[in-house]
């Protein structure tokens, strides 16, 4: 039986018989039904189910009204939860979509600017504008540089759709970072020149090995030395690149003098299309790719990369950490049973 009920004979009148082991408070229970006649062979006796307790009943009906409480208050809040991932979804989709926008605007703008200007240098030349000798070698240098920036646009949004679609497999080789790192400088040298940049390097020795892409980490390299000149003072840009253990891995910082990534905005400048502070993306050239390119092939590699306030030189430090040999191994492993 329920708690707080109890079964009792009683008589024609509904008086408990006496002797049943029931509390005389038991037998004055309120009847919870007509009673029942146990049949010709007890003429006159019925059995009754009675509600011995009240108090046991109202405790089950407060835990059941409490159990209600709970469950709606637990629906309105899974709604309302629902509804704010909802429409923390549709805003997301909302800024991608306004980001991919800016993206294609800024691509056009990034490739026309150059075409434009390589056009009318074209022109110069064949149409013999040139007053002399120097001023011919001067069109040919700038045909030379706007051609290069194009060339190295296009390569990095071949790359990025690339690794976009899983296209992109990283070949994960035993190398030296320091060499990485001198080749990456040595082929950015021109640029740097060419903007007026002070590049510091400042190498450890002894440097374990790793297992990385030679020319996917210089990429990364190249885009962030690039970045460091771009966002850098408009004087020159001073730039320091870093090398050194991390314990078991190795770590690359490129350390700039510009005014920062502000703390907001530190994981966002690696999602795609993304541009950040407008008061600096309108006067810097870029469409937005670079960086989450960066993170696609350091990710590839099983590393890390991050951005901080520089210590030296107090504008942005983006250090890429690459994985211990063992770490990279296991990569390297599960990428062969991949392509097999």
């Amino acid at each position: 039986l329920p708690e707080g009920v109890a079964l009792v004979a009683v008589d024609e009148q509904g008086a408990a018989i006496p002797g049943q082991g029931v509390s005389d408070e038991a037998a004055r229970g309120t009847a919870l039904a007509d009673p029942a006649a146990f049949g010709p062979e007890a003429s006159g006796l019925r059995i009754a189910a009675l509600l011995a307790e009240p108090a046991v009943l109202e405790r089950q009906t407060a835990a059941a009204r409490r159990l209600w409480v709970w469950i709606l208050g637990a629906s309105v809040l899974a709604v309302i939860a629902a509804s704010l991932l909802a429409l923390r979804s549709v805003m997301r989709e909302v800024r991608l979509a306004r980001m991919k926008g800016d993206f294609v605007s800024n691509l056009s703008h990034e490739l026309r600017t150059p075409l434009t200007s390589l056009r009318m240098f074209v022109e110069m030349l064949q149409e013999g504008r040139v007053r002399d000798e120097d001023e011919r070698r001067q069109c040919l240098d700038f045909i030379g540089q706007e051609t290069d920036r194009l060339a190295t646009l296009v390569d990095r949004v071949l790359q990025f759709a690339a690794f976009s679609r899983g296209r992109a497999p990283i070949d994960l080789r035993s190398a030296d970072p320091a060499d990485v790192v001198r080749r990456a400088l040595a082929i950015f040298e021109t640029r740097a020149r060419r903007a007026g940049a002070v590049i510091e390097t400042h190498v450890e020795p002894d440097l374990p090995e790793a297992l990385l892409d030679r020319d996917a980490l210089i990429q990364v390299i190249l885009n962030l030395l690039d970045n460091a000149v771009k966002y850098g003072r408009d004087n020159g840009a001073r730039v320091r690149v870093t090398v050194r253990a991390d314990g078991p891995r190795v770590r690359i910082e490129v350390e700039d003098d510009g005014p920062g990534v502000p703390e907001r905005e530190r994981e966002l400048v690696f999602e795609e299309f993304y541009r950040g502070d407008e008061s600096l993306s309108s006067r810097v050239q870029g469409a937005g790719i670079g960086l989450a390119l960066c993170r696609r092939i350091v990710l590839g590699h099983g590393g890390r990369i991050e951005v901080t306030r520089g210590r030296t030189l107090g504008g942005a430090c983006f250090s890429v950490v690459l994985p211990e040999d063992a770490v990279g191994r296991g990569i390297e492993v599960a990428a062969q049973r991949g392509r097999g």
